[in-house]
């Protein structure tokens, strides 16, 4: 039994769900969000749960110029 999720407002690490865009080949949900720097990026539903995607890439690029 399939529930709809609604994840519109949450904030997950940087970015903040705006809306579903669809689903992916595999039948999982992508969701719009937007970072802090203002960037869109679209994600799945398991990365953002799961905490494995955090920022648009920003984080990762941050993280790169500060060693």
């Amino acid at each position: 039994m399939n529930r709809k999720v609604d994840l519109k407002g949450i904030v997950f690490g940087r970015l903040t769900v705006l809306h579903q865009t669809g689903k992916n080949d595999w039948g999982n949900s992508i969701w719009l969000c937007e970072c802090e720097c203002g960037e869109k990026k679209k994600v799945v539903y398991q990365r953002l749960t799961q905490g494995t995607t955090r920022s648009c890439g920003c984080l990762r690029k941050k993280k790169i110029e500060t060693v």
